[in-house]
């Protein structure tokens, strides 16, 4: 795949959910974004699978937005294989906002403020900060947080169930219906 398809999907992604790009500033989040689009989402609980899905979908979203295409750069975005974190959170926002319109932007930021990773903006961030981000990652991926969903995207106070068992559709639900969002 060439670099500038790469570049081209990774700003289209970037840009769905921040609007500055700017290594100096505490509003981007550059190489938080880019630790999440360099690590594939463990959908192997049933039904994340579709939350995979809806993030695989971003990428037919990007190339309807080109003038033009090379074949073998829509050939090689469609076998990037399975999707990222990144992808799987920007889709998860998009049907979040759907139920309780926040915006996506806002519902980003309160899935990387939950993750504990809204403290690594590009400012403020240095090479140690890489291993601490893909630490969180992996606990989040491999479900690795509290029965509550502390650690995951959908902390709750008073949880019913397991957070770590459930799929990110109910723990959405339930996050939403804890805090009297509907």
């Amino acid at each position: 795949m060439t670099d500038d398809i790469q570049h081209g999907y990774f700003g289209y992604l970037y840009f769905r959910v921040f609007k500055i790009y700017d290594e100096k500033s505490p509003l981007s989040y550059v190489n938080v974004c880019t630790l999440m689009h360099e690590t594939r989402f463990d959908d192997s609980l049933p039904n994340d699978d579709n939350r995979a899905r809806d993030g695989i979908q971003l990428r037919d979203e990007f190339i309807s937005t080109l003038k033009s295409i090379v074949v073998e750069d829509y050939t090689e975005l469609q076998s990037l294989g399975q999707c990222s974190i990144f992808e799987m959170l920007i889709a998860l926002a998009y049907r979040a906002d759907y139920l309780v319109e926040n915006g996506i932007e806002w519902w980003f930021r309160e899935f990387i403020d939950n993750l504990d990773l809204a403290k690594y903006n590009d400012r403020d961030y240095v090479p140690r900060s890489g291993i601490r981000i893909n630490r969180i990652l992996n606990n989040f991926n491999n479900r690795r947080y509290s029965r509550n969903g502390k650690g995951g995207i959908f902390p709750l106070q008073r949880a019913k169930k397991d957070q770590r068992t459930l799929e990110l559709w109910y723990q959405m639900h339930a996050y939403m219906t804890e805090r009297q969002m509907y």
